[in-house]
């Protein structure tokens, strides 16, 4: 995590006037593109990087949904993509993980779950075993899109966003395959 994090504060620091433009453009250029094929740009949906067409609103999505669902997680209206979407997805890692914190934290004594941590049920196990499953079902995706991010993007803070990302997933799937 370190070279991204490097990478991001050493363009922050650097941040000029032109800075918001620099970071618009970069944008269209990373995760936009050109629009003319699905390989102009890397595209934050899970069924782009996992559909033989690289299209979106593919099954993953329909998979990805389940999975929400399962867990009485509900997607905000508000929330205008598809729901195989890389923040949907992350967002929905870390409710797990916090799910799983605290269900470790009430089974040692140590507080008591809040209702929160109960939507959805589950024990610790369940919930980290629901994290490795998810990491590898529908996250096995992000490193090729952050490679992807990596080599389009001309601006050091999308390319440390995507290696952050990258890394965390790593280190993420590493640590739950210790717990």
């Amino acid at each position: 995590g370190d070279a991204g994090y490097r990478a991001i504060a050493t363009y922050l620091s650097g941040a000029d006037a032109h800075a918001i433009t620099d970071l618009a453009v970069d944008y269209v250029r990373a995760f936009i593109g050109h629009g003319v094929d699905a390989y102009s740009a890397a595209y934050p949906f899970e069924s782009v990087y996992t559909s033989p067409k690289r299209l979106m609103m593919q099954e993953a999505r329909d998979n990805v949904l389940r999975a929400y669902q399962q867990w009485g997680l509900r997607v905000p209206d508000s929330f205008d993509l598809p729901e195989d979407h890389i923040a949907l997805e992350l967002e929905f890692m870390a409710c797990l993980a916090d799910r799983a914190r605290e269900a470790l934290g009430a089974s040692s004594g140590e507080h008591e779950p809040d209702d929160s941590a109960q939507k959805g049920g589950g024990s610790a196990d369940e919930l980290i075993a629901a994290q490795r499953a998810f990491l590898d079902e529908h996250l096995s995706w992000v490193p090729a899109f952050c490679r992807d991010v990596e080599k389009r993007a001309r601006t050091a803070f999308y390319y440390g966003i995507a290696s952050l990302t990258r890394q965390q997933l790593e280190a993420d799937g590493a640590m739950l395959k210790e717990l």
